[in-house]
């Protein structure tokens, strides 16, 4: 379990052109073994199997443009470590009025914050753990796009990057998935031209 969770934390995402291939295609990134073992410190997910560390948000059955995840970051070396946050917010672009195998990034970030407080950095102790929640709020711009394309709703997915604060330290990330819509209204599948629903 350890020795996955390290492997998720410190794997190199591949750039499609712009933003990353979707974890739907790719997970947590490529494994790079010389990052895990070098890290000292990983990330986990409480809620999900095993503590792996992803993001599973579930559906915005409602369309509020909400999503949120717990994450913890363990710091298993004998100094403080200090983290600062990015992220890369995502969901599948539309190529030809049709859904498209590529991505595309949206204007929201993940807010990362502690008991209720926006963080912009944090201090993990010494051999120690914090525990944090990611959050995410779609911009109207956002849900406009998906809204517009997509009548059932999309994928809002992406990567969490915890970025170390000492320059030849390992810089964690995590992958996470949504989906803004209610997942169930799609059909499974496509009718044929012509025929009644």
């Amino acid at each position: 379990q350890l020795a996955a969770n390290l492997l998720m934390s410190t794997a190199t995402q591949v750039m499609e052109t712009e933003v990353e291939y979707s974890p739907r295609l790719q997970g947590a990134g490529l494994v790079n073994l010389m990052d895990a073992v070098a890290a000292g410190a990983y990330l986990t997910n409480p809620d999900a199997a095993e503590n792996r560390p992803k993001g599973e948000m579930g559906d915005d059955d409602r369309k509020q443009g909400v999503f949120t995840f717990p994450f913890e970051i363990h710091n298993m070396s004998e100094e403080v470590k200090q983290y600062t946050f990015d992220s890369s917010v995502m969901t599948a672009d539309v190529k030809d009025g049709y859904m498209s195998n590529t991505d595309r990034g949206l204007q929201s970030k993940v807010v990362v914050s502690a008991n209720g407080t926006v963080q912009t950095k944090v201090s993990v102790p010494a051999n120690g753990s914090v525990r944090l929640e990611a959050k995410i709020v779609l911009t109207d711009a956002d849900k406009t796009f998906i809204d517009t394309n997509f009548e059932n709703g999309n994928y809002v997915e992406g990567y969490l990057y915890v970025n170390s604060m000492k320059e030849d330290d390992v810089d964690l990330s995590m992958p996470f998935l949504g989906f803004y819509g209610d997942w169930s209204a799609s059909p499974i599948f496509d009718g044929v031209e012509g025929e009644a629903s």
